[in-house]
């Protein structure tokens, strides 16, 4: 694949526009209330595509029912 220096600095400099929209959307979104530096925004938005979501249940739904943390602890050991 053969590029050009123009082309491939118009993309970088798209992606850099991407870059910083994404930035200020998602400061945006933070409370005006919350000071955060620009720094560390700047990390998070780079590192954002590592982001996993995780659902469970809540810590204290396993010590209500007994099998539940039974089952969780046989689980747990087995690993």
């Amino acid at each position: 694949m053969k590029a050009s220096t123009q082309s491939y600095i118009h993309l970088q400099n798209l992606y850099k526009d991407q870059a910083e929209q994404e930035k200020h959307v998602f400061k945006s979104l933070i409370s005006p209330d919350i000071v955060i530096s620009d720094d560390l925004v700047d990390a998070f938005v780079k590192n954002a595509h590592g982001i996993k979501v995780i659902r469970g249940s809540c810590w204290n739904a396993l010590d209500e029912n007994a099998t539940a943390l039974g089952q969780f602890t046989a689980v747990f050991l087995l690993e």
